[in-house]
């Protein structure tokens, strides 16, 4: 099944561009270098701003399209399909002329990210689904309070029981389909797109941040993609955040996004909880 995210349509200002980059097909990716990115699942960026100063100018100088969204006062900018550490290049060519423009990225706008699951059978898509229910407790305290309220970024409303033990005879392109695209983690883009969007992170014009998300969800999708339903209840059926956060930072690894998560952690989480280490 082909990759099939493009941007939505209705209000774009330019289209995403591809030239001069060379994506492999499917996940035939030996070629693309992932040394730092630890994979080879394609992935894609949307990024929001309530203001955008000399934003046309940003048209011939990156290969991220751009459009108007009615959920900020500015432009969301939409990569297209992305790949390896090459896609991370890209992703550092769009912000520093974010930086040095001073896009806004207060309040309000945010950061969603894609990964490509279109390769994936129904056990495996049930099971990144259940990993995401049972991790919820961690993602959300890693994004401030603004976000974790944000209705364009909500909790998912699927339960464990919807998921758990259901890969053997449901259909994920019917389960995706019924469920609200503005979830914190969208699996209603899979039946569209063929993607996972974690829709929960804030706006940044520091790739750095936008990068180590990626990292960060490449590597659990990948993870737990391989794991059966009842290994990821076991790993991650425990709600003691800490118990959470040993299990995420092991899959993790990357010692740029374990940091950048811990410190995202620790800074967000509400006062009370428990540190991480």
């Amino acid at each position: 099944m082909p990759v099939t995210y493009q941007p939505r349509n209705g209000s774009t200002r330019w289209g995403v561009s591809t030239v001069g980059l060379e994506w492999p097909k499917g996940r035939d990716t030996d070629y693309v270098e992932n040394a730092r990115i630890g994979s080879e699942r394609r992935f894609g960026v949307e990024l929001e701003y309530n203001d955008c100063p000399h934003y046309p100018d940003l048209q011939d100088k990156t290969i991220f399209g751009c459009k108007y969204d009615g959920s900020v006062n500015g432009c969301e900018f939409v990569s297209p399909i992305l790949c390896g550490d090459k896609g991370f290049t890209e992703i550092d060519n769009f912000c520093q002329f974010a930086t040095l423009n001073g896009f806004d990225d207060s309040d309000g706008a945010g950061y969603h990210a894609h990964f490509d699951v279109s390769a994936l059978n129904n056990k495996k898509l049930f099971g990144i689904a259940l990993a995401y229910h049972n991790t919820r407790p961690f993602w959300i305290n890693t994004v401030g309070e603004y976000r974790r309220r944000s209705t364009y970024c909500s909790k998912h409303s699927y339960s464990k029981g919807m998921v758990f033990g259901k890969e053997a005879w449901r259909d994920f392109s019917d389960f995706s389909e019924d469920f609200d695209r503005y979830a914190w983690v969208n699996f209603n883009s899979y039946h569209k797109y063929g993607t996972v969007e974690l829709r929960l992170h804030e706006s940044t014009v520091n790739a750095d941040l936008v990068k180590n998300w990626i990292v960060s969800h490449v590597r659990f999708i990948d993870a737990v993609s391989d794991m059966s339903v009842t290994k990821i209840n076991r790993v991650f059926g425990n709600s003691d955040l800490s118990a959470l956060w040993r299990e995420i930072r092991t899959i993790v690894k990357e010692p740029n996004a374990v940091s950048y998560l811990r410190n995202r952690f620790n800074s967000n989480a509400p006062v009370g909880t428990v540190q991480l280490s």
